[in-house]
């Protein structure tokens, strides 16, 4: 095992190594190109025209009169801001937030993905985006009255509060899925034009739509569980907003699967370790479980992971992998945490290759972040 622990930290780390020499074949990857591993995921950002235009506001009194806002909407005092979605005049959800600057900008964000929606698969602009109502500013400070009603009494909605404050938990729950999912709706898009990938690209798709249609819904629902002391309506609504969360998790990892099935059907195997002699060169094999990847590297009896990580829905395999560290003694021999090893960021890719006997090779190539990125040596089949 200590032999083939120094064979990684000499082809990929410095002391008590050499780094790994530029490559010739290939300029290194940087974080800003594509091939280099996401950190994590983009989040969409706020419309500019939050910051520079403002929406005519409504102020409404507790008794739901509504009169036009005299000054900026930001200076107002308002328990909440909401947006209402309407069709055929009729509220069928809301938009909800604490400021006027984050209503308009989740109102943005909903239109964006009902237009990037439309245009990537071909279908008409959802016509319940089409009649969002002004700006509302919920003016309202009258507190309910507490202490009239005992346990478990008649109409006094006890057991409704408490449904309700699931149901809010539970909507807050799907929105945070929502927000880590919604980057994806372009990966589903493309992935919809694959033949091997097109069914469950469009059921992931589905599931996104009718996510964010169920946080607007959602809104209405709470609200109105709370006028009517609803205890089964706000329960009916955690249950379906829990469904809903599942149903676009599974969704995800159906496509990530499809996707996944792809790459190993094209990259799975073992790749001979280049320049090494035969028949007995060391070599990489790249083993795909689901979307899980590992790399091992094999040189006689001795093996060692050299790579852990996973398929995106991009197609990139992006992990990570365990090496000696920059500086520093190693305490054991093992290749281990425990013995001083680290864990880096690292990209498993492939690279098509034309040799001068005319025969077609791929090359696997395995890149890791250290002060730069830096390749191990290649390995080919």
């Amino acid at each position: 095992m200590f032999r083939l622990a120094s064979i990684l930290v000499l082809t990929l780390a410095p002391d008590p190594g050499a780094v790994a020499p530029p490559p010739t074949a290939a300029p290194a990857p940087t974080p800003a190109q594509p091939t280099a591993p996401a950190t994590e995921p983009a989040t969409p950002a706020a419309s500019s025209a939050a910051t520079t235009v403002v929406d005519q506001a409504q102020v409404e009194a507790c008794d739901g009169s509504r009169t036009p806002a005299t000054v900026d909407p930001r200076a107002l005092a308002c328990e909440r801001w909401t947006i209402a979605w309407r069709e055929g005049g009729t509220a069928w959800g809301f938009v909800s937030a604490v400021g006027y600057d984050e209503v308009i900008a989740e109102r943005e964000r909903e239109l964006a993905f009902a237009r990037r929606y439309s245009r990537y698969f071909g279908v008409p602009l959802d016509e319940r985006y089409s009649d969002p109502s002004e700006p509302i500013c919920d003016a309202c400070t009258e507190a309910a009255p507490t202490g009239r009603y005992g346990e478990g009494q008649r109409f006094g909605g006890g057991g409704a509060a408490e449904a309700i404050t699931a149901a809010r938990e539970q909507h807050q729950g799907l929105k945070a899925t929502l927000d880590e999912h919604l980057p994806h709706l372009e990966d589903a898009a493309r992935l919809a034009q694959e033949p091997a990938t097109a069914r469950a690209a469009k059921a992931y798709a589905k599931q996104l739509r009718h996510a964010m249609l169920d946080l607007a819904r959602a809104e209405l629902t709470l609200d109105n569980a709370a006028v009517f002391r609803s205890a089964p309506m706000a329960e009916d609504l955690q249950r379906s907003l829990r469904e809903r969360q599942e149903a676009l998790l599974a969704a995800h990892g159906a496509l990530g699967e499809a996707v996944a099935r792809e790459v190993a059907a094209a990259y799975e195997g073992k790749y001979a370790e280049e320049g090494a002699a035969q028949p007995e060169a060391p070599f990489l094999e790249v083993s795909i479980d689901g979307i899980a990847v590992r790399a091992t590297y094999s040189t006689g009896q001795a093996q060692a992971t050299w790579f852990e990580g996973s398929v995106g829905l991009d197609g990139a395999i992006a992990g990570r992998s365990l090496v000696a560290p920059d500086s520093g003694v190693l305490s054991c021999q093992a290749h281990t945490e425990e013995c001083g090893y680290v864990y880096v960021d690292s990209v498993l890719r492939f690279t098509a290759r034309q040799d001068p006997d005319q025969k077609p090779r791929t090359v696997a190539e395995l890149w890791m972040r250290r002060s730069n990125w830096v390749m191990a040596k290649p390995f080919v089949r």
